[in-house]
């Protein structure tokens, strides 16, 4: 039954037949079927590679280094969402510590956000967070240690254990010089421009489902985030180095969108520094050497320039 089960002479066999994949070596490609599914191997990268199902005599062995490739640059890229994700509930924490007091009671009372907006989900976000501070769980979890010693939370605390949906979600009931305060201790240059309280609620929204996709190892490289992210930020001129030349359907709502966001909400260089360095140092990897196109391909479909680096070199000398 087993050799039925897993019949990968039948799916080598169509992979030549049916796909147009070169397969030299079997052993090769039974390995990679081994490790990968179909559907991660093949279904992903139709949009990439074929035409009409047909992959056009691509190699098994280049469609495997390009699956690798994908996703150490998503590996590279959540590092830096969840940095965005903790500094964010920390500047919430602060913010909301200060102005409304450190016991739960105090800074979860709904009359220290804006009810115009949606009173029912505003309610709804406190008393899902109310729950967190009354019950949390795990029993591992900083809140909950922190319960066993101390009859109240605060929200330094008890943030580190709320989503980041629900800390998003709060941030659009607070009021605007609450909000700025938020993005102040973000990065200060964000609230300079007009309409950036509201932009930086796209931008955190647009961060949190990317990071799903990539935590829920769905495709990425044709990711579209339907934001209005890159339409707002694309003539400011702090970000022109970033933004030039990027046709429409490049850098709106797709990967490079993402990377230019998490350099619009971080201050501190040095972790931008590092993620535009991982990222455009992905393509001189021992392993990819071998190939004179992976980077740039990925890069076509993803929507990052091909000039990531010096782009951002000439960013980091005009700010």
């Amino acid at each position: 039954m087993g050799s039925k089960v897993f019949d990968f002479e039948k799916e080598i066999n169509g992979l030549e037949q049916k796909c147009n994949i070169k397969i030299e070596d079997k052993k090769f490609a039974k390995s990679a079927l081994s490790n990968l599914s179909y559907y991660d191997l093949i279904d992903d990268y139709k949009e990439v590679f074929a035409k009409d199902g047909d992959f056009q005599g691509i190699s098994i062995e280049y469609l495997y280094d390009f699956y690798y490739f994908d996703h150490l640059l998503q590996t590279k890229i959540l590092d830096y969402l969840l940095i965005v994700e903790n500094f964010f509930k920390n500047a919430m924490s602060r913010v909301i510590g200060k102005k409304f007091g450190k016991r739960p009671e105090e800074y979860l009372d709904i009359n220290n956000y804006d009810k115009r907006k949606n009173n029912s989900m505003l309610r709804g976000v406190l008393r899902n967070i109310n729950n967190i501070a009354r019950n949390p769980k795990p029993d591992f979890t900083p809140t909950s240690i922190y319960k066993k010693e101390h009859k109240d939370i605060p929200p330094h605390i008890l943030f580190k254990n709320i989503s980041f949906n629900e800390a998003i979600d709060l941030y659009t009931f607070l009021y605007n010089g609450d909000k700025k305060m938020v993005c102040d201790l973000l990065n200060p240059n964000i609230s300079r421009h007009e309409g950036a309280l509201d932009l930086v609620e796209k931008t955190l929204t647009m961060i949190r489902k990317c990071r799903n996709v990539i935590a829920h190892n769905l495709l990425f490289i044709n990711y579209k985030s339907e934001s209005e992210f890159f339409e707002n930020i694309r003539n400011w001129k702090e970000f022109m180095a970033l933004t030039k030349n990027i046709e429409h359907k490049n850098g709106y709502d797709d990967v490079y969108s993402l990377i230019v966001a998490i350099i619009y909400l971080l201050e501190d260089q040095s972790f931008t520094d590092d993620m535009i360095k991982e990222i455009a140092g992905l393509k001189d990897k021992e392993r990819f050497k071998k190939y004179d196109d992976i980077f740039e391909r990925y890069a076509k479909e993803s929507g990052i320039p091909t000039d990531l680096l010096e782009r951002y070199e000439e960013y980091k000398k005009n700010n």
